[in-house]
């Protein structure tokens, strides 16, 4: 849904208050009538609790044993009380958004907020029992001088001097004080539940390094003191506490901490008691700064410099005793906290953390786990069927916000469920998510991931997508953008509804127009001269209505909602949160000063009140509901103020054309409309107006389309004729409502008080080519083939990117060139018939709806005859052979196998041989007579098709010796 910039709105407490009324001022175009608004009845909810998830908590304040411990994380505090056990009670302060903490002590919380009324400004100062989480009706200070406060006193200041009032009985006391007039010092006031206020005057050098300083102990009940005024060199920071005065004071190589008694004037002016230390890592002390704090017998001083803190914490009340280092590290943080027992402090994240108590020995001591706390929402978007949200539960080692996501009914909000990663922000229109993770965007489509969009550099808005368009940041201007990544209008937009953008088209005479992104039409918004003399500025883009706001004369802001095709003209009090269909969320100051949220119909001037008061992250679905965040709760509302308009079509994305000469042709439109809709029909129709095709559409929660596949072909399943055709959409809202209709409100066709409106558009059936494949000449990698040698086919690079490619090997003669049989594979083994011939490959691409290309590769040289790997010398069993012997050769293992071997054995003497045994296959020879006084040897002849013919002689056995 589309919001004018996303605001936290549980950080809203910052408009300006105002006792501006509630009367709308109706305007048609530029005349001016009073019209009185009607008040709507009230909405039916949906609640359920928000997840509960670990806190980190801070300590706010402390006394005795009890702590006010803040949950909350964003602008308002979450206050709770909690026991050393633990046991949390939630405590409700009224002076929650504006006030702050002064001081807690005695079981009692001080609070002082401050105000203005009719008489000008004050400050209400509020005591709460922690105990009981009760709070008194505040005592009032006059103007802005606010100083201090304890349970007892508060102590105020304006051009009359300084006063205490008694929070008991109201009554003042004109203080007697007077600031050292030398030095231009800065004077604090401290209270410690005493009788007396410590006023600690605070000089600096022109450098900006503490100077003399000056401490007066002076009396609430507007006596004179009977302490003299003290000179302090080098004072930086000083405290009251129960019968003495704590400082701290600065040389150019030391700190000190100091006592000094306030029992009587001798004891006064008695040198104090001091211990000395160091800020770590300052060469000049006095570039340090420091903190004390006086608890129930202990006392907590800081001293940190640019490079680290060192805190110690000091037992006793008297005089300063031995410094004891905290130990902390970067998961600990303390809390001087009003006048607790302990130091306390808070350590680790999550469901390790804890709180905790400093001891005498500097240690921390768990006292209890962190508490549990309802999550606090970020972001909402709500569509017709789901509420999807951002929220601040943690994760081990995660960053980022938890994304989650509720169906929503008519009756109830779902479980939740989480299929989304953490992100930064997120927005939803329809079936659509679109999701910012930190790095990219993901576009989700009913919970499927389609794809992921590049972010602007400059910052994209996933939170404003209407339909399949989002905006993003450029450099200058605003950008639109559509789910498939096309780039679309530049422009100062300051409204995105589906194909329709609000863009600033003059910022100096305020001239605003909507454009169409797909019609290419404009339309001016007209403004009254009266808002562009005063100022104003438009940022949200529903329908037929433009929002915004303005200020009056005394800045009390207005919303204004204009009806930019009747130029109908509104405005109410309040600024604006969220928008829809004729109708705007309004965020106001009530009579009780609360920051109140009612919705507001401008056309029928009817409202709607929102009951809660700590809503957040407020958003409309656009047409019927209200979904916010209370500190507890997630809330649906179906509001009553909201027209009951028919649909409209937000955008489409669908191809231009089926092409029949694919085998993988579709036109998948992806409707995407303001509603949930029920069933109904898609029509394809061709030039002379006969349908060829309907599509019949299942209801649809989140008013989404996304069942419609035709690949051109009738009802029959033949190919249609090429032309162009048109698709209309005729499909009414679930509620009643009437058919979907344009962007803009319109009907291309049919009559709406039939149910035969509708929407339409075209597409072209084609059968033409795509193109031809282009691809690279293969090559072979090797050009000097033999026999046996694997060859590989280097096909190349071809597009399309989704071409096949296939291969077959050719071999070329003196006959000529021809394609060798089987050999298809882009790998061949080249065959003992390559043999004198020379070997190419032919590479085929082929895409679907392309024409096919084939490249062939340069000839290689002509294919030798190979030589055998291995022709091991062959043996002769008998080595000293006798008449009659039959001697077997062993002719070893010939590769490659298989290898044909014959035998021819010789007899030898004096280096002369002669045959005795012709060729042949038979490896044995029987010794003959004639053999005597030789020597034998055999010849081993091994023979392969495409091989060359190669023979191996053996040894030469011992002579034949005579019989």
């Amino acid at each position: 849904m589309l919001r004018a910039g996303r605001a936290r709105t549980h950080q809203r407490r910052t408009g300006r208050k105002g006792a501006a009324g509630l009367t709308a001022i109706a305007l048609v175009a530029t005349s001016f009538s009073l019209a009185a608004p009607s008040a709507a009845a009230d909405g039916s909810d949906l609640r359920v609790p928000l997840p509960q998830t670990i806190s980190t908590p801070q300590v706010a304040a402390a006394s005795g044993d009890l702590t006010v411990l803040d949950l909350g994380t964003g602008a308002l505090p979450n206050l709770v009380v909690a026991a050393p056990d633990g046991t949390t009670t939630p405590l409700d302060v009224p002076w929650l958004a504006d006030g702050g903490i002064t001081d807690s002590r005695g079981g009692t919380l001080v609070a002082a907020e401050p105000g203005f009324d009719d008489t000008g400004d004050y400050t209400d100062v509020f005591l709460t029992d922690l105990a009981g989480g009760t709070t008194a009706e505040p005592v009032r200070l006059p103007g802005s001088g606010f100083e201090a406060a304890d349970p007892q006193t508060a102590v105020y200041s304006d051009t009359g001097g300084y006063h205490a009032r008694e929070l008991g009985s109201a009554t003042t006391h004109d203080l007697e004080y007077t600031a050292p007039t030398s030095g231009d010092p800065y004077v604090q006031v401290g209270l410690a539940g005493q009788d007396v206020a410590l006023f600690t005057a605070l000089g600096y050098t022109a450098s900006g390094r503490p100077a003399e300083g000056a401490l007066d102990v002076v009396p609430l009940s507007g006596d004179a003191p009977t302490l003299g005024r003290v000179a302090v060199t080098g004072l930086m920071d000083a405290i009251l506490r129960d019968g003495q005065v704590v400082y701290v004071t600065a040389t150019s190589t030391n700190l000190s901490l100091c006592f000094r008694s306030t029992a009587d004037a001798t004891a006064w002016a008695a040198p104090p008691a001091c211990i000395d230390s160091k800020a770590p890592g300052s060469a000049d002390q006095r570039d340090s700064w420091t903190t004390i704090h006086a608890g129930a017998g202990w006392l907590y001083w800081s001293l940190s410099s640019g490079t680290g803190t060192t805190d110690y914490l000091v037992e006793g009340t008297d005089s300063p005793e031995t410094l004891v280092p905290v130990k902390t590290d970067d998961a600990t943080t303390l809390y001087p906290a009003g006048d607790a027992t302990h130091l306390l402090a808070t350590v680790g994240e999550g469901a390790d953390g804890y709180v905790g108590t400093v001891g005498a020995n500097g240690m921390i001591t768990e006292q209890y786990g962190y508490p549990g706390v309802s999550t606090t929402v970020d972001v909402l978007e709500l569509t017709p069927d789901r509420v999807t949200g951002l929220d601040e539960r943690p994760e081990a080692g995660g960053s980022d916000l938890q994304a989650w996501q509720r169906t929503v009914s008519p009756s109830a909000i779902g479980e939740e469920e989480r299929p989304f990663p953490r992100a930064l922000d997120v927005g939803t229109s329809g079936a659509r998510t679109l999701l910012d993770d930190g790095s990219k965007l993901r576009l989700y489509d009913r919970g499927n991931l389609v794809r992921t969009l590049a972010k602007s550099k400059y910052g994209s808005l996933p939170g404003l997508i209407s339909g399949p368009y989002y905006p993003a940041y450029t450099l200058s201007y605003v950008q639109a953008l559509r789910v498939d990544g096309k780039e679309l209008r530049k422009a100062t937009i300051r409204g995105l509804f589906g194909s329709l953008i609000l863009m600033r088209t003059n910022a100096s005479l305020g001239r605003y127009d909507v454009y169409d992104l797909v019609t290419k039409e404009y339309t001016r918004v007209n403004v009254p001269v009266k808002y562009r003399l005063q100022g104003f500025s438009l940022g949200g883009l529903w329908g037929d209505w433009a929002f915004g706001y303005t200020f009056d004369s005394n800045f009390v802001p207005y919303t204004l909602a204009i009806n930019y095709r009747t130029d109908q003209v509104y405005e109410r009090y309040g600024l604006p949160v969220d928008y829809g269909d004729s109708f705007v969320a309004i965020q106001y100051y009530d009579d009780n000063d609360d920051l109140a949220l009612e919705v507001w119909n401008p056309a029928t001037q009817a409202t709607e009140s929102i009951p809660d008061l700590d809503w957040g992250a407020v958003v409309s679905d656009g047409t019927a509901r209200l979904a916010y965040s209370t500190a507890t709760e997630l809330v649906v509302r179906t509001l009553d103020v909201a027209p009951a308009s028919p649909p409209r079509l937000l955008g489409v994305i669908a191809p231009a054309s089926v092409n029949l000469i694919t085998s993988t042709r579709s036109w998948k439109p992806e409707f995407d409309t303001t509603k949930a809709l029920d069933a109904g029909t898609v029509t394809i129709s061709n030039a002379a107006g006969e349908v060829v095709r309907t599509f019949d559409l299942d209801a649809s929660e989140d008013g989404s389309i996304r069942d419609v596949v035709w690949d051109g072909t009738d009802e029959a399943g033949l190919d249609v004729a090429t032309g162009t055709y048109t698709w209309q959409l005729v499909v009414p809202a679930a509620d009643g409502s009437g058919n979907v209709t344009r962007v803009d409100g319109g009907s291309d066709f049919g009559d709406p008080a039939e149910g035969t409106d509708g929407v339409q558009g075209s597409i072209a059936v084609i059968k033409a080519y795509l193109g031809t494949v282009s691809g690279s000449t293969p090559k072979v990698s090797d050009s000097t083939p033999t026999v046996g040698q694997t060859l590989t086919a280097n096909t190349g690079t071809w597009s399309p990117t989704d071409v096949a490619t296939s291969c077959q090997w050719r071999r070329t003669t003196g006959a000529g060139t021809a394609a060798i049989d089987g050999a298809t594979e882009c790998r061949y083994k080249v065959d003992p018939a390559d043999v004198g011939a020379k070997l190419s490959v032919a590479v085929t691409g082929v895409a679907d709806g392309w024409r096919t290309t084939t490249k062939t590769s340069s000839l290689t040289y002509k294919v030798k005859k190979a030589s055998f790997t291995q022709k091991p010398t062959p043996v002769i069993d008998v080595t000293t052979p006798t008449v009659g012997d039959v001697l077997t050769a062993t002719p070893g293992k010939w590769e490659p196998a298989p290898v044909g071997l014959t035998y021819k054995w010789y007899k030898v003497k004096k280096k002369k041989k002669k045959l005795v045994s012709p060729a042949s296959a038979d490896p044995t020879y029987q010794v003959q007579a004639g053999d005597v006084g030789y020597q034998l040897r055999v010849k081993v002849t091994g023979t392969r098709d495409g091989y060359n013919t190669a023979s191996r002689y053996s040894k030469l056995t011992a002579k034949v010796p005579a019989p």
